[in-house]
């Protein structure tokens, strides 16, 4: 069977339109046996499919000098084979935040793969994933409770990744490696048991073979039903998104409930996992999550529910999504200089009395330049904060400003102020602090821009 590999993988990829005549292709190369196949098939093949080939390898910093000598193996196959190679490096060592570290892995490994895409334009990025990693991704999220998406499994392509090895096994692949004599590294950490996915490559699926020869093909045959199962639903997604009862203002979702309570539950709870997905791609919400936002639809105005850096709010008749920024800001900033804070182009300039004028714009606003103290900064609001609204000789809560502002409590982790050493000078965008105001005596005024960077 191994002298049909190469045939099997080359219809696969024509059958499927994997690849076009003419296409640049980045493979994705760890250095163990699957994408080393991976590789050999595609530069034997180059000519006959007609691409131009490219290696990334991404160090994660994970294994010390292993991670070293992985990097410089694939580096040596590309200098062999004369193609261009690319290499990323990251430190995951260090926990930024509460996921674990395959999902901290895999988004810093793909940020740099569609880094290097963009960057050299390449059409395609080719991994090696197999059959075997589709039964274990099948069989994760069936326990993991995903959603239908997630049961889809690995899709031979997906936007420009493609999967031209999903039809194989990983047997088919080490045999065909060995009969090539390539060479190819082990990562250790693949015989692990500490992590579920090891656990079930190593004792799960190998008992299940045993109880049920078919299991496998049973399997896969129920993820293409969900696949298509889940081809409908999108479109009907795609219909509720062009309607207008899924919508997104800014960096918010905004769900209108009595329009979406018609639809059956399977369908609200694709829409739930739809939204997610839009907010934090790498989230995979449970079963459990669906009943709590069912819930929260139910739920008395005001209600709330936080899903990782998602939080959700009932707001009479609509759910509004938000991704929270764990972004703490607290930045000095000069005069005369651009700044861009929070996805906003912060502007400060120093201006003559008689060159201003006052203007309706609450995204551009002036002080006395003279009755502010010590060095700038820009940070984020906290608790306890007080000002002067321009116009008020008595302090106010920020909080109790944001209130009678209707300001959501999700727009808040994104309003932003100007102060000095000693005080609130601007809520950037919205008010003024009256102790700042331009009068009579005014003679440099500090002149500032909020806008968006466009």
């Amino acid at each position: 069977m191994t002298h049909e590999f190469p045939n099997t993988v080359l219809n696969f990829i024509s059958e499927l339109g994997l690849l076009i005549p003419g296409e640049k292709v980045l493979a994705a190369v760890s250095g163990g046996v699957d994408s080393v196949v991976l590789l050999d098939l595609l530069r034997r093949n180059q000519e006959l499919l007609d691409i131009e080939l490219g290696i990334a390898h991404f160090d994660h910093g994970l294994r010390g000098e292993e991670s070293e000598m992985d990097a410089q193996f694939v580096r040596s196959m590309a200098e062999e084979y004369r193609i261009p190679f690319h290499l990323g490096k990251g430190n995951l060592m260090k926990k930024r935040d509460r996921d674990s570290v395959q999902v901290r892995a895999r988004r810093a490994r793909f940020a740099f793969f569609d880094e290097i895409m963009q960057k050299h334009s390449y059409d395609k990025l080719a991994l090696g994933h197999n059959r075997d990693d589709q039964v274990e991704t099948i069989m994760m999220a069936l326990l993991q409770g995903y959603s239908l998406k997630g049961i889809k499994g690995i899709q031979p392509i997906s936007g420009k990744r493609i999967h031209p090895l999903l039809n194989l096994s990983r047997n088919q692949i080490v045999e065909y490696a060995k009969m090539k004599e390539l060479k190819w590294v082990e990562d250790s950490t693949n015989f692990k048991t500490d992590y579920l996915r090891n656990r079930m490559r190593i004792k799960i699926i190998p008992e299940l073979r045993k109880i049920l020869p078919k299991f496998e093909t049973s399997l896969i045959s129920f993820s293409h039903q969900t696949g298509e199962m889940d081809d409908q639903l999108n479109r009907t997604v795609e219909y509720l998104w062009k309607r207008g009862v899924i919508k997104r203002e800014k960096e918010q979702i905004i769900l209108a409930i009595n329009d979406f309570l018609t639809y059956f539950y399977i369908l609200q709870r694709y829409i739930f996992a739809n939204i997610i997905r839009e907010l934090a791609p790498e989230f995979h919400p449970s079963t459990g999550l669906m009943k709590e936002l069912e819930n929260l639809c139910l739920s008395s105005n005001g209600s709330q529910l936080k899903i990782g850096l998602i939080d959700v709010l009932k707001d009479r008749n609509r759910l509004i999504f938000t991704h929270r920024s764990n972004e703490a800001v607290e930045i000095p900033v000069k005069l005369g200089e651009d700044y861009i804070i929070l996805g906003m182009k912060l502007n400060l300039n120093i201006l003559s009395s008689g060159e201003f004028k006052f203007s309706d714009n609450p995204s551009t606003e002036c002080a006395d330049l003279d009755k502010i103290n010590g060095e700038l900064i820009v940070r984020n609001w906290k608790a306890g904060d007080k000002f002067y609204p321009l116009g008020m000789n008595k302090p106010m809560k920020l909080s109790d400003f944001f209130i009678n502002r209707k300001v959501s409590r999700f727009d808040k982790t994104k309003i932003i102020l100007l102060c000095d050493s000693e005080k609130i000078i601007w809520i950037c965008g919205m008010r003024l602090d009256d102790r700042v105001k331009i009068d009579k005596s005014t003679k440099r005024v500090l002149r500032m821009c909020l806008s968006p960077n466009l």
